[in-house]
């Protein structure tokens, strides 16, 4: 009885370990897919008083002041720039045997196909320039004050004072374009070195009384990948935090639309048809744009392979295991058979 069930197991065992033997010659790849990378650049604004904003219009003669902080967003435009990724609904087993052509396949660091007998050909993606936020210099340079200023220890004493160098500032800047000086500057640089430094020190104290209002531009990128022809909304966007996710109702919302152009090719073969067939894409022309109610804020034409059709390399364009077959690595396009 013992040796019936071994030599029963036996055979059993051999097809168990004959079946993982062909599955360790398989050479598996990813078809890529589209990823949109959608740059949105918008300008964010800062006010923050200024010390003595109470005193604006009593020394300084203005109402047009800031007097709290606030934070604020506008959107400026928007570009989308892709990338690919490995399409998982499109990976597939290339197995080889004894007589097959198929023996080189190359795939990137993503598993995407790039083809046979030709070197692994990798994404680079263009880098932005960066762009740091201008930053203002928040030191103030005050003239020394007289001792009746410091000495009140009263807010409307010291922006009085303020307000007299200011006034001062002004006198003696122009005075120096008027010529109405004993001393002018020895030459040209000199003096544009002396009213520049003026006017600097002019709007750091004026700041004290009208505040300070910084402004910044930055970009954040949302990622989508599109699987179908889609109308949705891409992210929102609000005056108050600025770019949000398409969930918060707190934003305006903003739509992309994916519009692939009709093809007649025909069917994708099924995954585990043909294991020794090699697939490429015919991608889909697909109309994309980004939209804010009925204005289009942003629109461009891309193949997207995930929208188009697989194909197969027909063996009788294969003429040997050494031939070069060269697939693009952003379209799964079929370049050139060498």
């Amino acid at each position: 009885m013992k040796k019936q069930i071994i030599q029963s197991f036996i055979p059993a065992l051999s097809l168990f370990f004959g079946t993982i033997a062909a599955q360790s010659t398989a050479i598996m790849y990813s078809l890529p897919a589209t990823e949109l990378c959608v740059e949105v650049t918008y300008e964010k604004t800062t006010e923050t008083p200024g010390e003595f904003y109470r005193y604006s219009e009593r020394y300084l003669a203005t109402s047009d002041v800031i007097t709290s902080e606030k934070t604020s967003y506008r959107l400026k435009g928007i570009t989308v720039n892709t990338r690919p990724v490995a399409d998982a609904k499109r990976t597939y087993p290339v197995i080889p045997s004894g007589k097959s052509k198929l023996t080189n396949i190359t795939v990137n660091s993503q598993g995407i196909l790039c083809g046979m007998n030709v070197p692994a050909t990798e994404f680079v993606a263009s880098t932005p320039e960066t762009k740091l936020p201008e930053t203002t210099d928040t030191n103030i340079h005050l003239l020394p004050l007289n001792e009746e200023y410091v000495m009140a220890g009263s807010s409307a004493k010291m922006a009085e004072g303020i307000a007299k160098q200011i006034y001062f500032i002004r006198e003696s800047r122009f005075n120096l374009i008027t010529g109405d000086v004993d001393h002018l500057p020895a030459d040209g640089n000199s003096l544009n070195t002396m009213l520049q430094e003026m006017n600097k020190t002019e709007k750091e104290l004026t700041a004290l009384f009208i505040g300070k209002r910084t402004v910044e531009t930055a970009t954040q990128t949302v990622y989508f990948t599109p699987s179908e022809p889609v109308t949705d909304i891409l992210f929102r966007f609000s005056s108050i935090s600025g770019v949000v996710a398409s969930d918060d109702l707190s934003g305006t919302p903003y739509h992309i639309n994916i519009v692939p152009r009709p093809t007649t090719l025909p069917p994708p073969p099924k995954r585990s048809s043909e294991p020794e067939t090699l697939l490429t894409v015919v991608p889909a022309l697909t109309q994309i744009s980004i939209t804010e109610g009925k204005e289009i804020l942003y629109a461009t034409q891309l193949q997207i392979p995930q929208l188009g059709s697989v194909i197969a390399v027909p063996d009788a364009a294969i003429k040997s295991a050494e031939a070069k077959i060269t697939v693009d690595i952003q379209t799964g396009r079929l370049i050139s058979i060498q």
